[in-house]
C-alpha cells in the first residue's frame, strides 16, 4: 500500500504522536487528582466554618450524615425558629434533614430544638 520510506515515516509519526498523547493523558490524570484533593480540603474547611457558626447557637455533634444541633432550653420559640431558618444560611449547600422543637425533643422533657443538617452531596 505504501512504499518503505512512507511507511517508516508514518510509523515514526504515529509513535511520536502516541507518546505525546499518552503524556497528555498522564498530565490530565495528575491534574484531576490534585483538583479532587483541593476540593476535599475546601469541603472540610466549609464544614469547620459551618460547625463553628452552629456552636454559637447550642451543642453540636457530628454524625455520618452531617451535624446535629441541640438547643436544650428555648426561652423565645419564635426567635429560635428564625435561628433554625438561618442555619441553612450559615451552612450553604447543606439541607435540613430533621427538625424538632418542643417538649418531646429534649431528653429531660424540657423544651428544646433539635436540628439535623445533611452535608451537600
Amino acid at each position: 500500500m505504501f512504499d518503505a520510506k512512507t511507511a517508516r515515516f508514518l510509523t515514526i509519526l504515529l509513535t511520536v504522536l502516541g507518546a505525546v498523547f499518552a503524556g497528555m493523558g498522564v498530565g490530565l490524570y495528575v491534574r484531576a487528582a490534585r483538583l479532587a484533593e483541593s476540593g476535599e480540603e475546601e469541603r472540610q474547611r466549609a464544614e469547620l466554618v459551618c460547625v463553628e457558626r452552629l456552636r454559637g447557637l447550642g451543642q453540636v455533634a457530628r454524625n455520618d450524615a452531617g451535624v446535629r444541633l441541640i438547643v436544650p432550653t428555648i426561652d423565645d420559640p419564635r426567635g429560635r425558629l428564625s435561628d433554625a431558618s438561618a442555619l441553612l444560611g450559615a451552612c450553604p449547600g447543606w439541607s435540613m434533614a430533621y427538625f424538632c422543637m418542643g417538649e418531646r425533643c429534649a431528653a429531660d422533657g424540657g423544651v428544646a430544638m433539635v436540628v439535623d443538617l445533611a452535608r451537600p452531596r
